[in-house]
């Protein structure tokens, strides 16, 4: 069915192009300023809904068409609705766009108002069964955390012991040492990516093993796969005392509230969460609160590696 552009030019098909459809450089073919105003570089995560977009605004370039146009103002509209913080930090070049596609017949629909179906709780019950596994691998450096009288220690002799006969495990897991410590790097230039977890986490699934910092980047991939639409936060953090690596600890938090602050766990709100697959590896507790966390000496966290509502 035909439709009518908002300039008042003649009636459209939905594969006819309008006469001033190259009126934005945004829709030429080829075109990547809107691609380069929503980029902060390969260390920030990218919600899959602005991925979607772009998708959508390749395809208009090229094969420019109005059904095509509100797919992308469609896209738009989705995006949004569920990242308003995410179009606020990219959104320079955003109305430039909507103009452009309202010139296509674009129209904005109505949409229904955003529902939360994943809660904190929802996604831990989800992803529990891949993180107590992990509660089963070998902790390669659990001997200097667990004592010799402890009732724990023969369980971590028996699971290096395992470990250390598997050449292939051994080799898992110095690979993903290795990614870890590139992972540090790119840290400290702004944020972890959400590939460099995946990978880690990889290794550490062939390994069977591996120390609080590989855990911790596993059990964030783990629950990425649970996080409906990005929603809930999710944080691998660090708590850096100052003696070295023995008061040195990484962990994940979920659920922060946006508004607290890292070092003052009181202010994280009551939905926050902390996992600790490495703490559950030497016998303690996988899952903690930021009042009775798995790790108390350990406490509390100094630094954010990764966090995926980080802009």
């Amino acid at each position: 069915m035909p439709i009518s552009s908002i300039s008042g030019h003649t009636l459209l098909s939905q594969t006819q192009v309008p006469q001033h459809a190259a009126a934005s450089p945004l829709l030429e073919q080829g075109n990547r300023l809107f691609e380069q105003s929503v980029r902060r570089g390969p260390l920030h995560f990218q919600s899959s809904d602005l991925k979607h977009l772009i998708t959508e605004l390749r395809q208009l370039q090229s094969a420019p068409n109005s059904a095509q146009a509100q797919r992308v103002q469609d896209a738009i509209q989705h995006w949004e609705s569920h990242h308003p913080k995410e179009v606020a930090a990219r959104s320079t070049r955003l109305a430039e766009l909507k103009q452009a596609l309202a010139e296509q017949g674009a129209v904005v629909r109505t949409l229904q108002p955003k529902v939360t179906t994943t809660s904190p709780q929802a996604m831990l019950k989800q992803a529990m069964p891949a993180l107590q596994k992990m509660e089963t691998y070998a902790c390669t450096d659990g001997l200097t955390f667990v004592g010799k009288h402890s009732s724990h220690r023969r369980q971590v002799e028996e699971r290096l012991d395992s470990f250390g006969g598997s050449q292939s495990r051994k080799a898992a897991n110095k690979q993903a040492n290795d990614m870890s410590n590139m992972a540090a790097i790119a840290a400290k230039r702004g944020n972890v990516s959400l590939n460099q977890l995946k990978s880690i986490a990889a290794c550490v699934a062939q390994a069977q093993a591996g120390c609080c910092t590989t855990f911790a980047y596993s059990a964030a991939a783990e629950l990425m796969k649970h996080n409906q639409d990005n929603q809930q936060r999710i944080e691998v953090v660090a708590h850096r005392g100052a003696k070295g690596h023995s008061q040195t600890h990484c962990f994940v938090v979920v659920g922060r509230d946006p508004n607290s602050e890292l070092s003052k766990p009181e202010t994280w709100g009551k939905q926050a969460h902390v996992i600790d697959p490495w703490a559950a590896t030497i016998g303690g507790r996988l899952q903690g609160t930021p009042s009775n966390p798995p790790i108390a000496n350990l406490w509390p966290p100094t630094e954010s590696v990764f966090d995926n509502h980080k802009e």
